[in-house]
């Protein structure tokens, strides 16, 4: 019983830690992890970038200006805005 008591209390913290880390993310970090471009979320954040609408209207010369120098990461950024614009006009 003691045993089952520990992991109880193990699993009410884990759950309510894990419900404020998802509550802490950004729009932008969601975005990014659910795309595969993690790496992109603390240049977007350092860059003041905020919403979903503010990375909608960057282009490649952005990217470029960004720092993101790898043209396969260019290309793979520029597909998911697309699907953002396309998404965010339905």
């Amino acid at each position: 019983e003691k045993l089952l008591n520990i992991y109880n209390e193990c699993m009410e913290k884990f759950k309510s830690l894990s419900s404020k880390m998802n509550a802490d993310k950004s729009e932008i970090a969601c975005w990014c992890n659910q795309r595969g471009l993690e790496f992109m979320i603390p240049i977007f954040e350092d860059q003041g970038f905020s919403t979903l609408e503010d990375i909608s209207d960057i282009n490649e010369s952005d990217l470029e200006k960004l720092g993101i120098d790898k043209l396969g990461h260019r290309k793979k950024i520029m597909r998911e805005i697309s699907t953002l614009k396309v998404n965010s006009n339905n």
